[in-house]
């Protein structure tokens, strides 16, 4: 039912098309990051309801005007649109991206639609460093493309942190 409605008043469910119907507003899209082909599992569903979780409690005050929770061969995605400042939004998904156990595993991302086009939100507009790498002290980024750790030991590390979160 839900799904349905989505699609009758948004057309095909995209970022895009979520946010032109509601140009005031801002999306949260949450996907995971982990690496490598396999990217839904039990477990790997479980870190990100955990995460969803306390996304959700972290907004627990505003109305969502659109909320959606989907399994892709991609990974889980989940879709929160809000009646809420974007860098006030920007500014709770960084921190549950830090002091959350799991928040290394979930990119949270904040977009906004201006001048007709979606608009991410980034951590330098706010001011704060970029993401690190699962391994190092260095940006993900740079090691990622640089490919500086074996995927082996990213993804030993991964499950390490899966691990500590069911204790």
């Amino acid at each position: 039912m839900k799904k349905f409605f989505m699609q009758k008043k948004y057309g095909r469910i995209s970022k895009k098309n979520l946010l032109k119907a509601n140009p005031q507003a801002v999306l949260l899209s949450a996907t995971m990051n982990i690496p490598g082909p396999v990217k839904t599992s039990e477990e790997i569903a479980q870190v990100f309801h955990v995460m969803i979780d306390a996304v959700e409690k972290s907004v627990s005050e505003v109305r969502p005007l659109v909320h959606l929770y989907r399994k892709k061969k991609t990974g889980y995605e989940y879709f929160l649109v809000l009646p809420l400042g974007k860098e006030t939004l920007k500014k709770r998904m960084i921190e549950l991206e830090e002091t959350c156990l799991f928040g290394r595993l979930v990119d949270l991302d904040v977009l906004f639609w201006e001048e007709g086009q979606l608009q991410p939100v980034s951590r330098d507009m706010l001011g704060y460093k970029q993401r690190t790498c699962f391994i190092c002290s260095e940006e993900a980024k740079v090691c990622s493309r640089q490919q500086k750790h074996p995927f082996q030991e990213i993804r030993n590390h991964i499950q390490q942190l899966v691990e500590k979160g069911r204790e």
